[in-house]
């Protein structure tokens, strides 16, 4: 391994201020005294600028910096990332949305496809409810599988039911009865 430590590097004159100094490495011009002004002054550091969005003025911390502030900043980078975004969706297809459409159906298509309560029928507006209200203890006992999944995997147990968004919320807020039972409106079964 070489030794640095006794390597001796030219001395230069700095093209700025003309004093002599040792150069690391590199084709140094300009001396370490001289690199933060000539720095400054080429990049623009401390000018006023204009908000590239708002149109206000503020004076510069960086060398290409073009908004005021992150809120500027994130404004103007929003429709750059939102191209980026749909660009890679179309490169990319996403295998995993048809594989959980075809989990999802399948679970469907044992338990019905339609709202034990209220008989909804849209699949969008379905999902699948717990009967014994233990959902959220066995969602956080599954960890890595969507519950679709699970039940696929595990031969469509019967702890499940069928049941709109609106149904299963309004069994969570109204203490596992839903509001469509307490007010007398019957179940469609």
């Amino acid at each position: 391994m070489r030794d640095y430590s006794k390597t001796v590097f030219p001395i230069k004159l700095c093209s700025r201020c003309n004093e002599p100094f040792q150069t690391r490495c590199g084709p140094h011009k300009i001396c370490d005294l001289c690199q933060p002004i000539a720095l400054a002054a080429t990049s623009g550091i401390g000018t006023t600028r204009f908000c590239e969005v708002c149109k206000s003025a503020y004076t510069a911390r960086m060398g290409r910096q073009r908004y005021c502030g992150k809120i500027c900043q994130r404004e103007a980078m929003l429709p750059k990332y939102a191209a980026a975004s749909k660009r890679y969706a179309e490169r990319h297809p996403r295998p995993m949305r048809a594989w959980w459409r075809k989990q999802k159906e399948a679970v469907f298509d044992h338990y019905g496809r339609s709202c034990e309560c209220c008989g909804e029928s849209h699949l969008a507006m379905l999902t699948l409810d717990h009967k014994n209200n233990d959902g959220a203890a066995h969602r956080r006992q599954l960890k890595m599988y969507t519950i679709y999944h699970w039940v696929v995997k595990n031969n469509f147990p019967d702890l499940f039911r069928v049941m709109c968004f609106n149904c299963n919320c309004g069994r969570r807020i109204n203490g596992g009865i839903c509001p469509h039972v307490t007010e007398g409106v019957p179940l469609v079964v």
